[in-house]
């Protein structure tokens, strides 16, 4: 079945995540996080805005449901874990376009030994740097501020893996 190419990115991300991520666990706050990690790599089109967890995308939330209603993936509701996505069968169907499959594997594999909360923090620093001519500490300052909770000297160590 042939979708848009932001269905074929999130079909190939599921597959990736699916096969790769030590964790084996699929949740909207990552395939947000890393939606927006492919989208500053390959212009995607998804408009993505500062939200509690970092960059959040209404486009990335509104295909996640489209994805649902077509049933092409289940979310299931987890109080203490939040919504786990899971593939089914029909995703498998999805025609995806050449390199996609490509992009995501060269992409995101550098991104999975990170937990959500890390890819919180690396996608707010992206998402700042985005804006701003700010050198790296600046740019950890600003994410400290905006996620108090989290260590400083975490955030610089982060943010100095994958924003060079």
């Amino acid at each position: 079945m042939k979708y848009n190419y932001k269905v074929q990115y999130l079909k190939e991300l599921i597959n990736f995540l699916q096969a790769n991520d030590p964790s084996g666990e699929i949740g909207r706050t990552k395939v947000q996080k890393l939606l927006f990690i492919l989208d500053q790599k390959y212009n995607l089109g998804f408009n993505f805005t500062l939200y509690h967890y970092g960059p959040y995308s209404w486009d990335v939330s509104h295909l996640l449901q489209f994805a649902v209603n077509q049933e092409l993936i289940t979310e299931v509701w987890n109080q203490a874990t939040g919504y786990k996505i899971s593939p089914t069968n029909n995703l498998d169907n999805v025609e995806t376009e050449e390199g996609i499959k490509e992009n995501i594997e060269n992409t995101i594999s550098g991104f999975l030994k990170y937990n959500v909360k890390d890819l919180a923090i690396i996608a707010t620093g992206l998402l700042i740097r985005e804006g701003t001519k700010k050198n790296l500490d600046e740019i950890a300052q600003m994410v400290h501020n905006i996620k108090p909770g989290s260590d400083l000297n975490k955030i610089k160590s982060l943010l100095n893996e994958q924003i060079t």
